[in-house]
């Protein structure tokens, strides 16, 4: 069988299987694009507040926490970016979410994931809410969504003359129009389709591919906690250890806070540099929660090639490495999947079921 043929057999047929599962993935993604804003704006009571001048400190906020809610450990505490966000306290891993005003220490109130039409999209799209079952279809569908789109690079017809990939002739019969909105808009997206599948297939399944990077750039893993000796003092305030932290790392900013699970767990400060793509930063500043001893500092701008290239993962991802520019781009390449899909159901259609008028000649 000729690379073509083998090729279309295969771009077809995986596309007609896949279809819906696809149409889901693009519009639950484009969603989430800007899921944080969509969030707050459906949730203004929870999530966004008025600045009143200086926050409160995190300590006392942690404190109110967990005497309201003395079931719940918060394991994270998230530091908005903007004046008018709240603190955010993770517990259980992500499974819920406690919210304070930075600037009074009031909390606000807490919920669950799939309480937020942000957290029902992003269980939607990462495992069709089936758990890790549901993360294994999904991750399928993003390795055939490669095949798709290596085997419509081979099809594209623009090769030979590059008008002809790229025109749409909309004065044509439908079959026709729809045949170059496939093509159009499948070239046109590709790239970025290559991208956010297969990042989305590495953080499915983040220790294999993190080990495979590692692996291929024959770099060493360091490993990601540190274990304390026993100390017979109380923990440093939070505030002391953060003016550590800005220390470590000058001119990065802190946006998250791992919280110590036992007493002999080290400290981890998360932060960002201006110029890192991610959202949350990839810097990291681990600490001795007893004596403010800076045990490892994780500077992102000198990280390891790696370290550097799992560090992409997210940000290509989701479209932040360029600002809001990518990310309005990333809404639409999430919109070219349900589009894409529903065309190619039309080819295949009328290439399967339609009626063999003289009309035919212009078929696809």
């Amino acid at each position: 069988m000729k690379l073509r043929q083998l090729a279309f057999t295969l771009h077809r047929y995986i596309g007609v299987m896949l279809g819906l599962l696809l149409v889901l993935i693009g519009l639950t993604g484009s969603l989430l694009v800007f899921g944080n804003e969509i969030d707050r704006f459906l949730n203004p009571q929870l999530l966004q507040v008025t600045p009143q001048g200086q926050r409160v400190s995190i300590e006392s906020v942690l404190k109110t926490a967990q005497q309201t809610y003395p079931d719940q450990k918060p394991e994270h505490f998230v530091i908005p970016d903007e004046p008018n966000e709240v603190y955010t306290m993770v517990v259980g891993g992500h499974s819920s979410g406690i919210y304070a005003n930075p600037y009074t220490g009031k909390l606000l109130g807490s919920r669950l994931p799939r309480q937020s039409l942000k957290g029902f999209l992003y269980d939607l799209h990462v495992s069709l809410l089936s758990g890790q079952t549901g993360t294994l279809i999904v991750s399928i569908g993003g390795v055939m969504l490669l095949v798709l789109s290596v085997t419509g690079l081979i099809l594209w017809p623009g090769w030979g003359r590059l008008v002809t990939g790229l025109k749409i002739r909309w004065r044509s019969p439908w079959r026709i129009v729809n045949y170059d909105l496939h093509k159009v808009g499948g070239i046109l997206a590709i790239a970025f389709l290559v991208l956010i599948a297969s990042t989305g297939v590495a953080m499915s399944y983040w220790d294999q591919a993190e080990q495979l990077i590692y692996s291929l750039t024959n770099t060493q893993k360091v490993a990601d906690s540190i274990t304390l000796p026993a100390f017979d003092q109380p923990p440093l305030k939070l505030e002391q250890l953060l003016t550590v932290a800005d220390a470590a790392l000058p001119g990065a900013k802190t946006v998250w806070i791992d919280l110590p699970e036992t007493p002999q767990t080290a400290l981890r400060v998360r932060k960002k540099f201006p110029q890192e793509a991610d959202p949350y930063g990839w810097s990291f500043v681990y600490l001795n929660q007893y004596n403010g001893d800076v045990l490892r500092v994780d500077n992102a701008l000198k990280a390891p090639l790696a370290a550097r290239i799992i560090s992409l993962w997210y940000p290509l991802h989701i479209g932040t490495f360029g600002g809001t520019g990518t990310r309005i781009l990333y809404l639409f390449v999430g919109l070219a999947l349900p589009m894409l899909s529903i065309t190619g159901f039309l080819l295949w259609w009328n290439r399967t079921y339609g009626l063999p008028t003289k009309r035919r000649r212009h078929r696809v």
